[in-house]
């Protein structure tokens, strides 16, 4: 398979709030950890619109990351972190 930059985020949105969860905002970290020593080699943020996850449900998430100019990782790996959340309050 061809090195990319591109990756593919998938997952399940949990909301625990009484509104339901429209938007999400996420920052993600690309790392390189050979040898379990991680070094960043990218960053990229991901809007996640009209994900519309009723109160206290569950729904899944799919979504293509770019990371730009990211060199090639011997063993990637990545963090994520919330930026920002919208809800519907009505």
């Amino acid at each position: 398979m061809p090195y990319t930059n591109l990756r593919q985020l998938t997952g399940n949105v949990r909301n625990r709030s009484p509104y339901t969860l429209q938007n999400l905002r996420l920052l993600l970290t690309a790392l390189d950890c050979p040898e379990g020593l991680c070094d960043v080699i990218g960053e990229a943020e991901v809007a996640l619109y009209g994900l519309d996850v009723p109160s206290q449900q569950i729904r899944a998430l799919s979504d293509s990351v770019y990371f730009r100019n990211m060199p090639k990782a011997k063993q990637f790996a990545w963090r994520w972190s919330i930026k920002t959340i919208e809800a519907r309050t009505d």
